[in-house]
């Protein structure tokens, strides 16, 4: 016996997602980058130039949209919360990750001050943590070696000779 777990229970435990520990890592981030992101929305305000205006109210909006997906809590009064909050758990994390990352971009491009730039970043790095949890383990080196690939410097050699003088003869 080997001692690896059937195929079957690998395959379920990939698509169970991200432990407990993790996900409430990830919300409480995205719960404190949605309120930076409001902060640094409302000290836009301070520039006076129109564009700088329109992105601080749409980051204001982000940051309270953020805030109804990760932590309703903070906008237990609003009805639509709720409704908001079920349909945002339950989408998949590289949907996230891509919202999280291209939503604060449009800030960005309407004004690039200071205060616009950190709270789009804040969130943009919420994005890149759904996107570690999207991508996995897929690179992990150890449970690859329990699946059976054994890896051997020197036949890695080879292979890597022998395809290098294949392709160049």
């Amino acid at each position: 016996m080997s001692g690896a777990p059937p195929q079957s229970q690998q395959v379920s435990r990939q698509a169970e997602g991200p432990g407990k520990c993790t996900s409430f890592t990830i919300r409480a981030t995205a719960a404190v980058a949605g309120i930076i992101c409001a902060i640094t929305g409302c000290l836009t305000f301070i520039t006076f130039s129109p564009m700088c205006l329109v992105a601080g109210i749409y980051l204001i909006l982000l940051g309270i949209l953020i805030e109804m997906f990760e932590a309703p809590i903070c906008c237990q009064y609003f009805k639509l919360t709720d409704k908001i909050n079920t349909w945002g758990s339950n989408l998949p994390a590289w949907f996230k990750a891509l919202m999280y990352f291209v939503l604060p971009i449009f800030a960005i491009i309407m004004c690039q001050g200071i205060s616009v730039i950190i709270g789009a970043l804040v969130v943009i790095a919420v994005g890149l943590m759904y996107g570690m949890v999207f991508i996995g383990k897929k690179g992990d080196g150890v449970s690859r070696a329990r699946e059976g690939h054994q890896f051997d410097a020197v036949n890695l050699m080879e292979t890597e000779e022998h395809s290098f003088t294949k392709a160049n003869p």
